[in-house]
């Protein structure tokens, strides 16, 4: 047998134990969702509208922050599933599914951007110039928790 050869046939206690903990770890993400969904949405709170509201902004907000670079992972995802499934092999369509899960990281970011108001309005004063000729240095002293400067050797 070649000593380079690794056999990928799969572990049957493997898939056993691995689909056990995606079963898991599912169901603790529709808990949790749930939990946090009825208690935002339907639940009777002691907090003012203002609160409610404001929490339920935060919460579609992260929602949807983590659910656009999860679509981009998906999709290419699913040309995989289906270039395994099919013993299809073409690969400017491998490239381009690379390349797109590569994005993943910026469509975060953008997502991130597009979703949270304060990161909108730093990107904008970034963008416009505005930060750079609106700073304003410190004036506070500087002084130290040592009595004598201490000699680095």
């Amino acid at each position: 047998m070649n000593p380079n050869f690794i056999d990928f046939t799969p572990n049957q206690a493997a898939l056993v134990v691995s689909n056990f903990i995606y079963a898991t770890i599912s169901a603790l993400n529709v808990y949790f969702g749930a939990f946090t969904t009825y208690h935002l949405f339907c639940a009777v709170r002691n907090v003012s509208q203002n609160t409610q509201r404001m929490q339920r902004r935060f919460f579609l907000a992260l929602l949807l922050q983590s659910f656009t670079p999860g679509i981009g992972i998906v999709i290419p995802m699913y040309y995989y599933l289906f270039a395994y499934t099919y013993n299809y092999y073409n690969q400017k369509y491998n490239n381009f599914a690379m390349i797109a899960i590569g994005f993943n990281g910026l469509l975060a970011t953008f997502a991130m951007i597009l979703v949270h108001q304060p990161y909108r309005e730093a990107v904008k004063k970034m963008m416009s110039g505005a930060a750079a000729t609106g700073r304003k240095l410190s004036k506070t002293a500087r002084t130290s928790v040592f009595s004598r400067p201490i000699a680095l050797v």
